[in-house]
């Protein structure tokens, strides 16, 4: 890599994907040092565009810690991070000697990929942490050149940034996104990116967080301020992303409940939570709930994945979905289950662990607990 006065310049690969234009090229420590070299598009009150948490201080030493050897194995980090380039730079191809007889179209092209500098920092949209290590080991000089490999995004923003943000980390490792369904909600009235999301299939996205937004802001119910949401000081409760998540089912399976608004869902799940108040006191209470996985991400996630089955047989059966009737339901439901079957160190949903599996098997075994002599007489 080598500098100009006006760009700073990379040996790169040009590739498209989807119709972006991505450039694969190496970053070093001395770069990293430059603190307009690159940043993150942080949420806060003022920035309320940015998609990505604060950085951990603790994982920036632990990644640094790691290249210097002080684990006992070579440092190495081979996978690249990902970087958002806003706006286009000048690629310069290099000559290349066509094949004899060839007539495919390359791929990919070799060439130098420069950056006007009034377009830095690049935007971190995924790897801060090993970027962060590398910069806290590159205060030593043996790491001033030490090579990172990077992808660059070109002439992207920060919603287009968010949407990779979340595709990468709800399909690989996970880490919290739910800044990115923040900036998603926010910016779904725009005609490209509402496209855009449907396209991607994530437009339920924007009804989930609207929804959970409602479930912490209202009163008198068991989700008020229990939601861990981004840029409140509130360290308890369930983080927003599992409330999203969990979401998915009703607002995007096969059933009336994916065309509602998110106030008419906002005030069904109330509703339903208060039933499950009604029947499972103690593992709801605010004294005593953090005894109970009801309230956690494993009951969370179940009780959100029947929902839909739950709604339509308690409309069919007594025509609307009212606190009363879905009471009615279930304390059906709790003649079998018992409030203990949710306790976190006695219960079975306690024990059964937090994975999709889990979440399958308690789903089943409430499902159960509903008469089929009642569900069938609504059908024939």
């Amino acid at each position: 890599m080598a500098s100009h006065e006006d760009a700073v310049k990379f040996q790169a690969i040009k590739f498209t994907q989807s119709g972006r234009v991505f450039f694969s090229v190496c970053l070093t420590g001395r770069q990293l040092l430059d603190d307009g070299f690159a940043t993150v598009d942080k949420w806060t009150p003022s920035n309320q565009d940015g998609y990505q948490r604060d950085p951990s201080r603790r994982r920036f030493s632990k990644v640094a810690g790691y290249l210097r050897g002080e684990l006992g194995v070579a440092g190495v980090l081979p996978q690249s991070v990902l970087l958002g380039l806003r706006g286009q730079a000048k690629f310069q191809p290099l000559p290349t000697a066509a094949g004899a007889g060839s007539v495919k179209k390359p791929t990919s092209e070799l060439g130098v990929l420069s950056i006007p500098k009034q377009m830095l920092p690049l935007q971190e949209v995924d790897g801060q942490h090993r970027l962060g290590g590398v910069r806290e080991a590159a205060a030593s000089v043996t790491f001033h050149d030490y090579p990172v490999p990077a992808v660059i995004c070109e002439d992207s923003d920060s919603l287009s940034e968010a949407m990779l943000f979340y595709n990468i980390n709800t399909t690989s490792v996970k880490v919290p996104v739910d800044l990115a369904q923040r900036l998603i909600a926010q910016q779904s009235g725009n005609d490209e990116t509402r496209d855009m999301l449907v396209k991607t299939g994530k437009v339920w996205i924007t009804r989930a967080t609207e929804i959970v937004d409602i479930l912490n802001d209202t009163a008198d119910q068991p989700w008020s301020n229990y939601i861990m949401v981004p840029g409140v000081a509130n360290d308890h409760g369930v983080r927003q992303n599992t409330l999203v998540r969990s979401l998915q089912p009703l607002l995007t399976g096969d059933n009336v409940y994916k065309t509602q608004t998110a106030d008419t869902l906002a005030q069904l799940l109330i509703r339903y939570w208060k039933a499950i108040e009604s029947v499972w006191p103690a593992a709801v209470a605010p004294e005593t709930r953090q005894e109970y996985a009801l309230m956690k991400s494993v009951g969370v996630l179940t009780m959100h994945g029947i929902a839909p089955q739950l709604f339509e047989l308690v409309r069919t059966q007594h025509g609307k979905i009212t606190e009363e009737a879905l009471t009615s339901t279930m304390e059906g439901i709790a003649k079998e289950v018992p409030e203990v079957f949710w306790h976190s160190d006695n219960g079975e949903a306690g024990r059964v662990g937090t994975n999709h599996k889990a979440v399958r098997f308690l789903s089943d075994h409430l499902l159960e607990q509903l008469s089929a002599d009642q569900m069938a007489s609504d059908l024939l």
